[in-house]
C-alpha cells in the first residue's frame, strides 16, 4: 500500500509539473505536432503571381518600356517619346522614322531661336553645316538627313569654342544626345547622327525639337532606318541659308 501510494504520489507530482510548465492547461501532445507543421503553400496564389510575373516581362520585352514612366518623363519628353510599337511596324527602310521631308514652316516669319536668347544647339549645328570652309571637318551625308564629323581633333579646336561653351568632343556629342540626335552603326552611314527634324535645307524643323536629356533620347527601336534609300523616296532640298 505504501508503495502504491509513493507511486501515485510520483505521478501526480508529475502531472502538476507539466500542468504548471503549460500555464495550467494541458495540451495533447498530437495538438501540439499538428501546430508545428507548417501550412502548405497556396498553389493557386503562386500560380497566379508566376503568371502576372512572366505577363510584365513579356510587356517589356515587346514593348521596349525602357522603364520611361509619367514621374520621370518631362511634359517635353512625353510629346517627343511616341509609341514605339507603332513606329517599328514601319516596313523597310522607315523602321519607325518618321519622314518630315513634307512639311511647310507653319511660321515662316518666326526665326529659329526667339530674340535676344543664345540660338539652340539645332540652330547653330544648321549654321556649322551651311558654312563651307568647315565642309573638311564636318559634312552633310549625300542624302541630307545626318551629318558627320570628318575631323574631330580640328573641330574640337577650331568650331567647338566659337559656337558653344563647352570645349571638348565629349561634351559635344553629349550635347547632341541630348536633343535627340541619334548615332548611325551600320553601312555607309556609320558615326553619323540624325534626327527626324533635322534635315538638309529644312531648318525651320528644328523649332520643333525639344531638349530631351540624355537618359530621355527619342526611341527608335532596334533597327535603324536606311536613310539613303528614304532620301531616294523623298529627297530634301541642297541647304538653304537661315537666319537665325
Amino acid at each position: 500500500k505504501t508503495a502504491s501510494t509513493s507511486s501515485e504520489g510520483s505521478f501526480g507530482d508529475s502531472k502538476n509539473s507539466s500542468e504548471v510548465a503549460n500555464g495550467g492547461d494541458q495540451v495533447p501532445e498530437e495538438s501540439t505536432h499538428r501546430n508545428k507543421r507548417k501550412d502548405p503553400p497556396n498553389r493557386n496564389e503562386k500560380r497566379r503571381n508566376d503568371q502576372e510575373n512572366r505577363g510584365v516581362e513579356e510587356s517589356k520585352r515587346l514593348n521596349l518600356t525602357m522603364n520611361i514612366s509619367s514621374k520621370n518623363v518631362s511634359k517635353d519628353g512625353k510629346a517627343a517619346i511616341m509609341d514605339l510599337s507603332k513606329r517599328e511596324s514601319q516596313p523597310a527602310p522607315f523602321f519607325g522614322y518618321v519622314d518630315h521631308s513634307l512639311d511647310e514652316d507653319p511660321d515662316p516669319l518666326s526665326p529659329l531661336s526667339p530674340p535676344l536668347r543664345t540660338p539652340s544647339f539645332p540652330a547653330k549645328m544648321h549654321a556649322i553645316l551651311f558654312r563651307k570652309d568647315l565642309a573638311h571637318m564636318i559634312e552633310w551625308m549625300p542624302h541630307g538627313r545626318s551629318w558627320r564629323i570628318t575631323d574631330p581633333a580640328e573641330f574640337e579646336e577650331k568650331v567647338i569654342p566659337l559656337y558653344f561653351e563647352h570645349h571638348t568632343i565629349a561634351s559635344f556629342h553629349r550635347q547632341a544626345n541630348g536633343w535627340g540626335f541619334c548615332r548611325m552603326n551600320k553601312d555607309q552611314d556609320r558615326g553619323s547622327y540624325y534626327h527626324e527634324c533635322f534635315l538638309r535645307g529644312m531648318p525651320f524643323l528644328c523649332k520643333q525639337m525639344k531638349r530631351l536629356g540624355t537618359a530621355k533620347k527619342l526611341l527608335t527601336g532596334n533597327k535603324q532606318p536606311i536613310l539613303s534609300e528614304i532620301s531616294a523616296l523623298r529627297s530634301v532640298p541642297d541647304d538653304v541659308p537661315q537666319n537665325s
